[in-house]
C-alpha cells in the first residue's frame, strides 16, 4: 500500500513537470511566431538600417513635392 502511495506520487510530480515544460514549449512558439513581438529583443540599433530609412523618407517626400508642384504629373519625380 506504502509503495502503491509512492508511485502516484512519482507519476502526479512527472506529469505535473511535463504539463509545465509544455506550457512553456506552447508559450515560446506563440511569442515566436507571432510578427507584432519579436522572438528576441533588439536591443542594438542598426545606423545603416536608420541612415537608409532616412534616405528613402528625404527620396519619398522630394517625389511627392514634385507630384504637388506639377499639378499631379507622375512622371516627375
Amino acid at each position: 500500500m506504502d509503495f502503491d502511495l509512492k508511485q502516484k506520487n512519482t507519476i502526479s510530480k512527472k506529469l505535473l513537470i511535463l504539463s509545465g515544460v509544455f506550457v512553456l514549449v506552447c508559450a515560446a512558439l506563440t511569442l515566436s511566431c507571432d510578427p507584432g513581438l519579436p522572438a528576441v529583443p533588439v536591443i542594438s540599433v542598426d545606423t545603416q538600417t536608420i541612415d537608409f530609412g532616412i534616405v528613402e523618407a528625404e527620396v519619398g517626400t522630394s517625389s511627392l513635392s514634385a507630384l504637388l508642384t506639377n499639378g499631379g504629373d507622375a512622371a516627375v519625380t
